[in-house]
Formats: C-alpha cells, structure tokens, sequence
C-alpha cells in the first residue's frame, strides 16, 4: 500500500509536543478594534491581581540515573497526570507480554523488576531489541516492537479503560489579562499575543486591551506562574510585558504592562526551515517551557526573531515546520543560548517517498540530502485502530531502507489499512532528542538514559512524518491511538 501523504494533519500531533501555557481560542493574525462601545465597556476596571517577583523556584528537573540498558515500564493511560517521568506515580499495566529478541526473528519472554519495570540488556551493537504486546480485555492486541533503540528509559500505554481515581486539582486555570500602555492609535496589522498564542476578538480602548478566558498553566511544581505579552506592531518592532504569579485561580484578572523592547537577531539556513514559526523560553528551574511569541509570514531561508533579554532566560526553543512538495512535513527545532546574536540553522534534509506496507514488512525510499538515524512508525487496521508501531536505530534496516515484522505478527498486520512513516535526526552528535521526537509520534515516551552536561542542548532535532489520510487525524488528538 503506498501512502498518500496528506499531512497537514501531523500539525494537530506536533502539539503534543508543546506545552501549553496561554492559549487562546483564536488563530487570527489580526488585531481588529471594535466601533461597538457596548463591547468597549467589557475592559474591567477592577483590581488585577497581584504579581510577584521572580519566584525563587527549586528546580524541578528530574535526574535520570545513567543505564546501561533499556527500562521499559507498561502503564495504564489513564493513570498519567502531572509531569511526565520515568519514575512518576502511574499505575503499571499487567496486560502485555514483553518479550526480547534473540535471534532470526525470534522473541523470549522476559518477567518483569519487583518495581514493575523490564529490564533488556543491550546486544553488540548497543541497541535493545525487544516488543511490548498489549491485549485488552476484549482480546485486541496491539504490538510496540522496538527494534534496536538505546540505552534508555522507555514507556508504553495500555488504553484499556480503568476505574481509577484522578488527582482533579490543576495547575491550569482560565484567566483575563488587561494589557496596559499599547502604542496609539493601535495600527490594525498589529499582532497581539499571550504566551505566544496571537489573540483576536481583542477589546481595546484608550490604549488597553483585554482578552477572556486565558488558559494558563503553571511553570513549576509550586504553582509559581508567568504571563508574556507581545505586541508587534509592525515587523520586527516588538514590545512585550510580563509578571509573574502564585496561587491564581480561575477568574482571576491579571494586568501586564508593554514596558520593555524586545532585542531583534537575524536568522538563516541552509535549506528552507518554514513560513511560520514559534519561540518558546525555558528556565533551569521551569518544569514547562512558556510560548513567548508566534511569527509572521517570513522567508523560507532567512528571518528574524525576538529575544526578551529582561526574562532572564536560560534558552530560547524555536519550532518550525514546512511541507514538501512531494508530500510529507518536515519538523525542525532547536535550543538557541540566551546571548546568541545571529543564528545559522544546519537543516538536515531527510525525506522519504515510495512507502510500502504489507503484513510481511514495511519498506521506503530515501530521497533527501541526508539519512536518517531513526525511523519510527505506526500502523491501523481497516477499521482505523491502531494495531502496530514500531521504532528502529538497527544500522540493517536503516541501510535496507526496509523493517521486517515478525513472523507471529503477520496475522495482526493482515488487515494493515494506513500507516505513518516517522524519519528523524539530531544536528550534533551525543543528543538523543532525535529519538524522543520519533518515538513520540508513534506512541511511545523515551527518556535518555544520562543527561549529558557537555552536550546539555537535548532539543535540537529535526523530523520527517509521512502518513495516509485525514483518517490519522482523530486518532492521534486522542493521545496518539485507541
């Protein structure tokens, strides 16, 4: 079967990669005043609620202990909440079978740690090679084969419906953010945004702006907050404001003033990055990084973006992506230092094309200027449930261009209807982010196995996601798969 290569959907999955702190419901990038005064009488003209300095924050980085082998834990879906962690407090998942392959498409159970976990050892070529299947209670199985990943702390979901308890408090609450001293008079191509989220339907007088029903979300453990206001005017002309808060609650009105000049640095690449992008900040001590900013139409190969020097950031994360032409959508990111002046952003060209699925394998065709070094996938039967995903590092399968599935999974990938084909790199050697981005678009969590002081930017990755139809679509916004 070969694939279609519809993939603006992919865009709804890319959120699950971003953490969202202010979002708003709309997309416009017009800011359009209103002649209606009703709707003017809607800024309120009660107190906001009070700021705080920079909260001190104990950092909330979890220290992942160096392995040498892969971890895997089964959990049930439902369990998670909070941060995601390899050591969180989920409820494992007593329905799979982990078995580790031994040889010629051969696989042998393993039993699992007293703390639920499996252990697999590495072989020679320092990859595990094992598979997680999954049966619910009504008998459907599905297979997450990881053949040949990392040392490393994996994770994989059971789905399966369960009666348990949630923690219902939340960090994230609606709130309403006036915004103080805007230029006048507001020029209508400006572009306001909240945690980088561009708002519409914005109500304005007398140089204030107001927007209801502000999903924040806190920054830390503590419930520490940070509201960034951005307003451009007109390009590269960006003022922002912010405050930080702790405690808030739903209703609660929040006041930033436009008081500070954003920096502006020139961007270039060596290949087309996107039209469009967004720059988010993140702090040692942050437990999420916050949105600061969403651009406008740029250049394919140049542009610019903002720094906002009076945030104190440790780093800036930039997001972009572009479609190919031949189909398929290119993902690029990348952890840029805080004192940066220019950046050139290496882009490696990865693309894939011809892709064949069958229930003996799957099988693609390079096209790009560079290779992959990982390629995930994820597969659903005809009546788009997914029934297999799978992950591969294997130097075999990368150079044959082709994954071959077991041969006690064929009867599981005989009903193979769609299918998405995830290829990924990193842009410098020893970062492992690469593997998280694959492993997450097909289902599964990774986690390096050490974090590696020397090469401390883990973001930097770039990702190709080829895949069949809009059906994907409703499967991957219900957290990648039935």
């Amino acid at each position: 079967m070969t694939s279609k290569a519809s993939l603006n959907i992919f865009i709804a999955a890319l959120a699950l990669t971003a953490v969202s702190c202010g979002k708003v419901g709309s997309k416009s990038t017009t800011l359009t005043p209103s002649d209606d005064p009703v709707q003017l009488k809607k800024i309120p003209t009660t107190q906001a609620t009070s700021f705080v300095t920079e909260p001190s924050i104990t950092s909330s980085e979890i220290i992942i202990p160096k392995v040498e082998h892969a971890v895997l834990r089964h959990v049930y879906r439902e369990s998670i909440s909070g941060k995601l962690s390899p050591f969180a407090d989920f409820l494992d998942s007593p329905n799979a079978v982990i078995e580790q392959h031994i040889a010629f498409g051969f696989y042998t159970e393993i039993s699992a740690e007293e703390d639920d976990s499996y252990i697999i050892e590495l072989d020679d070529n320092d990859l595990a090679y094992f598979r997680v299947t999954n049966t619910r209670p009504s008998g459907r199985e599905r297979v997450h084969n990881f053949y040949g990943v990392p040392a490393g702390y994996y994770m994989t979901l059971d789905t399966t419906d369960i009666d348990f308890e949630k923690n219902t408090e939340s960090s994230c609450h609606d709130i309403a953010v006036r915004i103080d001293n805007l230029p006048l008079p507001i020029n209508l191509s400006a572009r306001l945004m909240i945690n980088g989220q561009v708002i519409n339907d914005v109500v304005y007088e007398d140089g204030q702006a107001y927007q209801e029903h502000v999903n924040l979300c806190a920054i830390s453990q503590d419930n520490d907050y940070l509201v960034v206001v951005a307003y451009e005017e007109e390009a590269r002309d960006i003022q922002y404001g912010f405050h930080y808060y702790k405690d808030l609650s739903d209703e609660d009105l929040l006041e930033i003033t436009l008081e500070h000049q954003a920096d502006i640095i020139e961007w270039s690449s060596d290949h087309q990055l996107g039209e469009h992008y967004s720059l988010s900040g993140k702090k040692t001590e942050w437990s999420v990084q916050t949105g600061l900013y969403s651009s406008d139409l740029q250049g394919g190969t140049s542009g610019y973006l903002p720094k906002f020097p009076i945030l104190n950031i440790d780093s800036y994360r930039f997001s972009g992506s572009y479609d190919e032409s031949r189909g398929g959508i290119n993902i690029v990111k990348r952890e840029l230092f805080a004192d940066d002046t220019t950046v050139t952003f290496n882009i490696n060209q990865m693309q894939l094309d011809d892709i064949s699925l069958t229930p003996n394998k799957i099988s693609w065709q390079s096209i790009g200027q560079d290779s992959e070094k990982i390629v995930s996938g994820i597969i659903f039967d005809q009546s788009l449930t997914q029934t297999y995903a799978f992950m591969s590092m294997d130097p075999d399968v990368l150079l044959d261009k082709q994954l071959n599935f077991p041969l006690d999974n064929i009867e599981l990938l005989l009903e193979s209807a769609v299918s998405s084909l995830i290829a990924a790199s990193g842009t410098a050697d020893m970062q492992n982010h690469f593997v998280s981005s694959a492993a997450l678009f097909s289902g599964f969590l990774y986690w390096p196995a050490t974090k590696d002081e020397e090469h401390a930017n883990q973001l930097n990755s770039d990702v190709f996601i080829s895949g069949d139809g809009s059906e994907l679509l409703d499967l991957l916004i219900k957290e990648l798969g039935d």
